[in-house]
């Protein structure tokens, strides 16, 4: 039967007012007699269809089932509600999503099909990987209620609930047609219910309180690890659940059976199962029904699983925790090495810095600080490169590498450091992130090596010229000296042979003592008698300085007397090189409780209070006033107090520049001895 200009009036309407996608269909091989925009933008087709069939070539993407459907609701009269998977095209690509779909016949005065309308509207669109499973879930639970009521309706409602049900219906024919469409919606229902579950791997179940049995699908029974079993015992199933998750879900089973709680279950747990397989992670969600007198009679629900997600949440944790343990093991080198670090916004307009930062700028902690006040605080040939780095980093995302100077700006002191930047991103803004390294230290000990190769090589080279002029004197004109020049020039040539000897020897003191190999050779002796074979040695040396040596306290010490003798010498020699001539040098033993030592005390210029905290740092050297070195190595008092250290005693200084200075040293003492005179008095 032809269509006629009411229902055309009407599918006008339709196919600019509906939200929905409609066609309609006019024969039972379901030609289409007209498809509105949106139904042709799901089918991925032009209006030129109209006239072709759906399912045909012109019209690929229903699936074969939505074609039986529609040919079933032609051919019985009966509409059909409900939820469906639909090939569509969505963003130009093939998708399968959920629709609310409604197909219903037109039907002439003998009762037959002459047309199909066919409506659809996106219920949620999920795609065959199975993403969405939350909204899949959501929908799946409240059409499996609404199926569970309606079986319920029917198989728990006695006769006079029947009856009442259809007191609207006067005669037999209309109270079939009732019972029809009822069983129709629920086997709708539980299609919608089977294509869903299985689309998004979810598994249903059902559990009667008064025979404590569970009923499930297949699904189910393979979460559980009981395929091939159609119900259970729930002591039974709870067999497979790990020991200690089950009374976790015996009390939400329970809190769920009580009328004032909504009725609502969900519990995530893990089973073993049946130690055949791996542990997994199972979600299940249910909903408890009551009886009129809130007597609760089962409970339903879903069940899938999650133990994918879980594993990944469990390695997401993990990697959090590692993150954070990395960060904080950062934190802890940053403090101990005292580094500083700094952060830049991209525009240049703000500057955080840490703690240690503040310290090597010389800011107060917590202020605020801008761009050009921290490229100021840089030396001046640092501040131009330094802004064209920055500027490269900014625009290029080329990293900062350099070395360079600051000036503090409390104590006006010079810091070396070594400035690393990149930029960093996170998740709203781009930041430039450095480090501030005090190379300080590691550069004066670098320049203090560099003096020592360059003193060194100095002070080796004369000596051993001196050694070398003699012998080829001697070699060329042996003959032409008489015999006293020729003892003079080998005794001056030992002479330098020794200097040198020295030197290396205290190198190789040095490389004993940062190897751990310095050796002690200790015995007992009267430090009063060493203090008698220095003053006899430097009579015959004859100095320039006036020596006053004062031995009134005598003691012995259980030590090693030649290394001993090498640090009083040290301080002498010291006190010697660096005062003027005439000066007056003493030289004091002295006795203090249980310890027992020497004082050296010159008049020279002394030690500023900056280099004392140093003095006895390995090549460490004083710059003497106008900024000259007096010729050494810096290692005499390195090696001293290595020495005394290793004696369990003592070693310091005394001075106020300009008032000369005062060098000790204390050993332990072994003994007193009665005071006797040893007053040796001036050398000169």
């Amino acid at each position: 039967m032809g269509m006629i200009l009411s229902d055309a009036v009407l599918l006008d309407i339709l196919s600019y007012s509906s939200s929905e996608a409609v066609a309609v269909y006019d024969n039972d091989d379901l030609r289409v007699r007209f498809v509105n925009k949106k139904m042709l933008s799901y089918w991925g087709v032009e209006d030129s269809v109209v006239g072709t069939t759906l399912g045909g070539e012109e019209i690929s993407v229903a699936v074969n089932w939505l074609v039986q459907k529609a040919k079933e609701v032609w051919r019985t009269g009966l509409p059909f509600i409900g939820i469906m998977p639909v090939e569509v095209y969505l963003d130009e690509k093939v998708e399968t999503c959920y629709f609310d779909i409604e197909l219903r016949p037109f039907l002439d005065t003998a009762g037959n099909t002459y047309a199909l309308l066919h409506c659809g509207t996106i219920s949620a669109s999920v795609k065959r990987e199975g993403r969405g499973n939350g909204e899949i879930e959501k929908r799946v639970l409240e059409d499996l209620f609404d199926t569970t009521t309606d079986v319920a309706r029917l198989t728990q409602a006695n006769i006079e609930t029947i009856k009442s049900l259809f007191a609207n219906y006067q005669d037999e024919v209309q109270l079939k047609e009732m019972a029809k469409s009822i069983l129709s919606r629920i086997i709708v229902r539980e299609e919608q219910l089977d294509m869903a579950l299985k689309a998004a791997n979810f598994g249903t179940w059902t559990l009667y309180f008064d025979s404590n049995r569970l009923h499930w699908d297949d699904i189910t029974q393979s979460l559980l690890g009981f395929e091939g079993v159609e119900s259970l015992d729930v002591s039974v199933a709870m067999e497979a659940v790990v020991p200690d998750d089950r009374k976790s879900i015996a009390d939400i089973i329970e809190n769920a059976k009580r009328p004032g709680n909504g009725g609502e279950y969900e519990i995530l747990f893990r089973v073993n199962k049946l130690k055949a397989n791996p542990m997994r992670w199972i979600n299940s969600k249910g909903k408890v029904f009551f009886d009129q007198d809130g007597i609760p009679l089962w409970l339903t629900g879903v069940s899938r699983d999650v133990t994918d997600s879980m594993l990944q949440q469990e390695q997401i944790v993990s990697y959090h925790h590692i993150i954070a343990q990395k960060e904080k093991e950062l934190r802890m080198v940053i403090d101990t090495a005292a580094i500083g670090t700094f952060r830049i916004s991209k525009n240049m307009d703000e500057i955080w810095l840490n703690e240690h930062a503040q310290k090597q700028f010389g800011f107060e902690l917590g202020s605020s600080l801008g761009f050009k006040q921290f490229l100021s605080c840089f030396s001046d040939k640092y501040r131009k490169p330094l802004h064209e780095a920055f500027f490269q980093l900014v625009s290029n995302n080329v990293p900062v590498d350099m070395l360079c100077e600051i000036e503090n700006v409390e104590t006006k002191a010079g810091i070396w450091v070594r400035l690393v930047a990149i930029q960093y991103f996170d998740a709203e803004q781009t930041y430039i992130q450095g480090i501030l390294i005090d190379l300080t230290q590691a550069k004066e000990e670098m320049q203090r090596k560099l003096d020592f190769i360059s003193i060194a090589s100095h002070e080796l080279k004369t000596p051993l010229t001196t050694i070398l002029t003699f012998l080829q004197l001697l070699s060329k004109r042996y003959h032409q000296f008489e015999e006293s020049k020729k003892i003079e020039m080998l005794s001056q040539a030992l002479d330098q042979g020794g200097r040198m000897k020295n030197l290396i020897e205290g190198f190789l003191n040095v490389s004993k003592l940062q190897n751990g190999q310095l050796e002690l050779d200790k015995s007992v002796f009267n430090f009063c008698d060493l203090m008698e074979k220095i003053k006899a040695m430097y009579e015959v040396i004859q100095p320039n300085n006036k020596l006053y040596f004062n031995t009134s306290s005598c003691f012995l010490v259980n030590a090693d007397m030649h290394k001993v003798e090498g640090v009083i010498l040290n301080f002498i020699n010291n006190a010697i090189k660096y005062t003027p001539v005439e000066s007056s040098v003493y030289v004091t033993t002295f006795i203090e409780g249980t310890q027992c030592g020497v004082t050296v005390m010159d008049q020279g210029l002394g030690i500023p209070i900056k280099d004392q905290p140093y003095i006895f740092d390995k090549f460490y050297r004083v710059n003497q006033k106008g900024g000259e070195r007096v010729q050494g190595f810096g290692i005499g008092l390195y090696i001293s107090a290595e020495i005394v250290k290793q004696h369990g005693g003592k070693i310091g200084l005394n001075s106020n520049y300009g008032e000369g200075a005062e060098f000790w040293f204390s050993l332990p003492v072994h003994g007193v001895i009665d005071k006797i005179s040893y007053d040796v008095g001036d050398v000169n």
